[in-house]
């Protein structure tokens, strides 16, 4: 198989799994700043009022 051990092909599978727990990880927590964001402009608009 090219060379490649099953252990390789493993420790690949596992780290490309953890890059795309980073990646969904990075989105969510960007999502929650940018939600907090609003709501926190939202609050200041209605304390405004």
């Amino acid at each position: 198989m090219n060379g490649i051990t099953f252990q390789q092909i493993e420790d690949l599978n596992a780290e490309e799994a953890a890059q795309m727990q980073r990646y969904i990880n990075n989105r969510l927590t960007a999502k929650r700043m940018a939600l907090g964001q609003r709501k926190e402009e939202l609050g200041e608009l209605e304390d405004e009022q």
